[in-house]
């Protein structure tokens, strides 16, 4: 006689194969098709926000600084973080030395540089926002050295911030051929208290604060050398951003907070408007 409960097991075994067999057939051999994740699910990238990487100076007061807690500050961030907010951008502000920010941004690892001077060689590879800001040229010393204007600097040793377009600017004047390139604006003002250098050139902008915190000094235009204009330099891909840039800048200029974060850093004299500079109708 067999035994009942092994009768039962193979009952069930004969239930299972032909609830298989039929599961089978009515498939048509096939295995379903896996439901595919929803887009929210996934992480559908064409709906998030692109984050900018900016490139700034690491240390080029009142510019660009470093706050305490290590993130960046400055006029040139400050004023670009506005923008970002007005125009609902995301940044990753980065600090660079002076030396290859164009080279980063060329070759595509930063979408922004910041406090980039509008030259003719620049523009052949680079776009610009419009302009923030306008600048002259200039030499800063202590007054105790008696000089008292550029000629009387000819043929003196001079230090600049090295690697970029003032230090260009300074070997085109042939002031002198002994030039002292400084890494940071602040080491060329040293060179000088340490009797190295007669004088630290850079653009005024950039040399007025200093006179603050350094009352002994004078500053002593380059008249020669004319007005420079600083902007947010983009790669030539980077079209569409520019013209959210140029949107937020107008924006700021006519709410007011473009000038008082000028007002801030520097004196307003070095603010630039927009519909009277020659590169506000840069298209977006």
């Amino acid at each position: 006689m067999e035994n009942p409960m092994f009768s039962i097991r193979r009952y069930l075994h004969t239930c299972a194969l032909a609830a298989a067999v039929w599961l089978t057939a009515a498939c048509g051999n096939e295995a379903p098709a896996p439901t595919p994740p929803s887009a929210s699910a996934a992480g559908n990238s064409s709906e998030e926000k692109p984050t900018y990487v900016v490139i700034t100076q690491s240390s080029h007061p009142p510019f660009s600084i470093r706050n305490s807690d290590g993130s960046m500050g400055g006029l040139d961030v400050e004023l670009l973080q506005a923008v970002a907010q007005a125009e609902g951008l995301k940044l990753q502000i980065m600090p660079h030395n002076l030396s290859g920010m164009l080279d980063t941004l060329q070759s595509g690892h930063a979408d922004i540089a910041t406090g980039i001077q509008i030259t003719p060689e620049h523009q052949n590879t680079f776009i610009f926002s419009q302009p923030y800001l306008e600048s002259g040229y200039g030499f800063l010393l202590p007054s105790s050295s008696k000089i008292n204007n550029v000629n009387e600097l000819q043929g003196k040793v001079l230090a600049v911030t090295s690697g970029g377009t003032v230090e260009k600017q300074l070997r085109s004047t042939n002031i002198t051929d002994k030039i002292l390139p400084a890494a940071t604006l602040y080491l060329g003002l040293k060179e000088v208290k340490q009797d190295n250098a007669a004088a630290v050139y850079g653009t005024e902008a950039a040399l007025k604060p200093y006179l603050q915190q350094n009352p002994d000094f004078v500053f002593i235009p380059d008249e020669k050398s004319g007005q420079i204009q600083f902007a947010f330099a983009l790669e030539q891909r980077g079209a569409p951003l520019r013209g959210k840039i140029n949107d937020g800048l107008n924006t700021l200029r006519a709410n007011g907070t473009y000038q008082k974060i000028i007002n801030k850093w520097l004196h307003s004299a070095h603010s630039v408007n927009a519909s009277a500079s020659s590169h506000s109708s840069v298209p977006h």
